[in-house]
């Protein structure tokens, strides 16, 4: 990895005033090697925001709402924004983008859900909180 990435990011903080972290709860294991590791990269990178969050598939939506609350605890901030993992992020057009909504309080940009929702328990990737779609 890129010994400097700890660096760039604390840069951007202080210059864009934009903060980016990859988001991670912990495992079921008290302690376990998969969490120590996180641990090291973090304590080299400062890249994580580590989560009160037990990591799970059925966890998702738990996931996101702890992290808002746990985002808007750590920082006075005019927008937070979550991306998963497999998703590019073009910073420039992402700040153009919300700097258009500065002035609308709550604003709400994104898409929710998508698609069908699989509530049926049996499937392999049911949401489990389908009532709430």
């Amino acid at each position: 990895m890129d010994a400097s990435r700890g660096e760039k990011l604390l840069q951007l903080e202080e210059q864009k005033g934009i903060v980016i972290r990859f988001t991670i709860g912990h495992s079921a294991t008290s302690n376990s090697i998969l969490d120590k590791a996180i641990d090291a990269e973090d304590a080299q990178h400062h890249d994580f925001l580590r989560l009160d969050h037990v990591e799970g598939y059925h966890e998702l939506s738990a996931k996101t709402k702890i992290f808002f609350s746990t985002a808007v605890g750590i920082w006075d901030a005019d927008f937070f924004v979550k991306v998963d993992d497999d998703v590019h992020v073009n910073l420039g057009m992402l700040a153009t983008t919300l700097a258009r909504h500065k002035a609308k309080p709550r604003t709400y940009i994104g898409c929710m859900k998508s698609g069908p929702v699989l509530a049926d328990k049996n499937l392999k990737y049911h949401e489990p909180e389908a009532w709430k779609f």
